[in-house]
């Protein structure tokens, strides 16, 4: 009777693998990333795997000890290669293709293939490895707040624990253990186990990403797509909501403007111009606080909002940013380029009008580029 249910779920489940293996692959084929590939390929062989356990005591012994468990850890060692290219990390075939072909080479052994128990503790032990290595890099990068992570890396550390107890069934029982997986209770957890994983990985792997194409799609609409920072009219968003609520709390709101981009551009070229926006941007965010906000507001001209800052502090932070800039050279293309940085700075003591806020920074900057540019003129409100 166990073994009858066994093998009904084995079916169950190299069935919903072989369905997740063919979404997979419209996905893949859709977006044309990279771990779409690995998902499907890894689906496919763990589904073939799971239903060559069915018919394992039917095959030729080499064979049936074989070809069940090297699909497995091939299978997980390609989810753990699509955990990876999903967060955009260098991949090691070794981690990929070494365990399984260890194995292979193991079973070239007819003393290793005669002790079933061997051969079931080991492939265990690679398949709980494989399965920490793959939640953890789901769980890694958590601080992206997509929430599906969490999901994965717990159905990775449930079926890591189901076969981590399977490695221990191994080293107790493996002596008595026959030329196929044993058919009994625990196998039938085990299953069950795997019948959740197989569901919750496969959901969960189909919601990661549709997050983080819905995240990637949000930042798109309020983000500079050249420097990261925010665009003009996510700050204008953002600093009307600020000035709206009227909190009694300081804050200063500078303008800044590359002095001769037109000049960059036209000596070196725009590829050049585009790598002084970015330099420049990465000095901006390098000096924000929690709080703050940057911007790029304009084709070289940048916006800060210095949150809870006094007159003082933020002249001083601003007057930094300015030096920052003066004496970074930018090389490109093999030629160093040096700038600089005009700026208008208008300090408010607590709740002010978003458009008079505006309009003063930006007279403001005007004046320090009449002045001869490189400096900061400011005013406190």
């Amino acid at each position: 009777m166990i073994e009858l249910i066994a093998k009904v779920i084995f079916g169950v489940n190299a069935t919903m693998l072989l369905v997740l293996a063919a979404v997979y692959f419209v996905a893949g084929f859709r977006q044309q990333e990279r771990y779409w590939t690995s998902w499907w390929l890894s689906s496919l062989i763990l589904g073939v795997g799971l239903a060559s356990f069915i018919v394992q005591d039917l095959l030729p012994r080499s064979i049936g000890v074989l070809l069940p468990n090297l699909m497995l850890i091939l299978g997980f060692g390609l989810r753990w290669r699509a955990a990876r290219e999903f967060s955009g990390r260098a991949v090691s075939n070794l981690v990929v293709i070494g365990p399984a072909a260890g194995f292979l080479l193991l079973c070239l052994l007819p003393p290793f293939v005669n002790a079933y128990g061997i051969v079931y503790t080991l492939v265990n032990i690679a398949l709980t490895t494989l399965a920490v290595l793959t939640a953890w890099e789901f769980f890694r990068d958590h601080q992206d707040r997509l929430w599906s992570r969490y999901g994965l890396a717990f159905a990775y550390c449930l079926i890591s624990l189901s076969f981590g107890l399977r490695v221990v069934q191994g080293l107790v029982e493996g002596s008595s253990m026959l030329n196929t997986v044993p058919r009994d209770l625990a196998l039938l957890a085990h299953l069950i186990v795997s019948t959740v994983y197989i569901t919750a990985s496969g959901t969960f792997a189909l919601s990661l990403a549709y997050e983080r194409n819905a995240a990637e799609l949000k930042k798109a609409a309020s983000h500079d797509f050249l420097t990261g920072l925010l665009n003009r009219g996510a700050f204008e968003q953002k600093l009307r909501a600020r000035c709206a609520a009227g909190v009694a709390k300081p804050f200063a709101l500078a303008l800044l403007d590359i002095d001769h981009f037109k000049a960059i551009n036209d000596q070196h070229g725009h590829a050049a111009g585009d790598a002084v926006l970015r330099t420049c941007a990465r000095i901006f965010r390098d000096h924000a606080r929690e709080g703050d906000l940057v911007a790029r507001v304009g084709g070289e001209e940048f916006a800060l909002f210095f949150e809870g800052a006094n007159t003082s502090d933020a002249e001083r932070r601003l007057s930094r940013l300015i030096e920052a800039i003066a004496q970074c050279t930018m090389g490109y293309g093999g030629r160093a380029i040096r700038v600089t940085v005009s700026a208008g700075m208008l300090h408010c003591d607590g709740a002010a009008d978003f458009d008079t806020v505006v309009a003063q920074a930006d007279r403001l900057l005007y004046k320090a580029k009449s002045n001869g540019r490189n400096r900061a003129e400011t005013l406190a409100a």
